[in-house]
């Protein structure tokens, strides 16, 4: 083996390096010095590919301390910046939330009177009810006609009158019509003198207005539009029948016409609240007595509701009319049924006296 010096090569080597450290003078300029100085080794190429792997190790030399220090002090910089914007967006933040919370505030409040109002009506509610506890307890003390006591007292005693007793004192108040006048149409009618009946569903749900007798309302009170459209059809086919400014019925009841809702109580304000607390089952067996009468009687029956609580009457006995509601909803229905005057034909067919259907001006 012969020996190589290294001084041979070396301007090649030289050469190599200057090529090497001017690409990479902007990214190395702090490297550590390379020697330059070969090894002895076996032939060229052997000293080349050992000096190459010198200067891979030089160009994977880390960046200087000062480049470092520059990148952290950026990032540094860069997050306190970060930080005060988000101080700063907080801080607006804050100051927009201010009037909102104000808002919050004020609409809390509204919420809160809201709140002790509708509290205060269900105390008066709680009141009325907690007052008179078992007020309606008597309520069949109030009917006083001695005929409807003899015919009704087996009815009376029984289990669902308790029940329906108790859903009436279990109701808000007020409660219409008053308890003392919940059987004005039996008191003003002994079953004996019934000559006609009219049906209706249940009283008038206003202050003032029922005192048991259907379709009419107590003195000093306008009459409601289903009488207004009433008197319209007693104007078309009674002779002499002027409509009053009033809507008390009374001096029909005296001539025999019994006036009977079919549902006798009801909670101010609203209609058919007392619906299923047995009512229904109560006037039924009023409409199967009436049926059971030896004389005959004209059955007045407006609407759905009424023919179906007349469904039961012995039409070869009784004399049975139908028609609409006079109810402006179902008003066209009921316009021209004629029934006021057929009522009296039937009843002057059976020798007995027609009713007087014109009402008194005043009252």
């Amino acid at each position: 083996m012969r020996k190589i010096e290294s001084d041979k090569n070396q301007p090649k080597i030289d050469s190599f390096f200057n090529k090497i450290d001017n690409e990479d003078n902007s990214e190395e300029e702090d490297a550590p010095e390379i020697t330059k100085k070969s090894k002895v080794v076996k032939d060229d190429n052997t000293t080349v590919t050992n000096t190459t792997t010198t200067v891979k190790k030089a160009t994977k030399a880390k960046k200087p301390k000062k480049v470092l220090n520059e990148d952290k002090d950026e990032e540094e910089k860069e997050e306190k910046d970060e930080e005060e914007e988000e101080e700063k967006g907080k801080v607006k933040s804050k100051a927009k939330a201010k009037p909102k919370a104000k808002a919050t505030k004020k609409r809390t409040k509204e919420e809160i009177d809201e709140e002790e109002e509708e509290e205060e009506e269900e105390e008066k509610k709680e009141e009325a009810v907690i007052k008179n506890p078992n007020e309606y307890d008597n309520l069949f003390d109030h009917l006083t006609e001695e005929s409807w006591k003899i015919a009704l007292k087996d009815e009376i005693t029984k289990t669902y009158i308790k029940t329906m007793i108790k859903n009436i004192n279990g109701a808000p108040r007020p409660i219409y019509p008053p308890q003392d006048e919940v059987f004005t149409a039996f008191n003003r009618v002994p079953l004996d003198k019934v000559k006609v009946v009219i049906v209706g569903q249940d009283p008038y749900h206003g202050p003032g207005q029922a005192h048991g007798l259907c379709f009419s309302v107590k003195k000093g009170i306008s009459p409601p539009p289903s009488l207004i459209n009433m008197y319209k059809e007693l104007k078309n086919t009674i002779e002499d029948f002027e409509a009053p400014k009033h809507g008390f019925l009374q001096s029909w009841a005296d001539q025999g016409v019994f006036l009977l809702n079919a549902v006798m109580t009801v909670t101010q304000a609203k209609p058919n609240s007392h619906e299923k607390f047995g009512w229904a089952t109560f006037t039924d067996t009023v409409m199967d007595i009436l049926n059971k009468q030896p004389g005959p009687i004209v059955f007045i029956l407006w609407g759905g509701f009424a023919k179906k609580k007349g469904s039961k009457i012995d039409k070869k006995k009784h004399h049975v009319l139908e028609s609409g509601h006079p109810s402006p909803l179902s008003v066209k229905h009921f316009m021209g049924c004629d029934h006021f005057r057929k009522a009296n034909e039937f009843l002057k067919s059976k020798d007995l006296t027609e009713i007087d259907w014109k009402l008194p001006a005043t009252i």
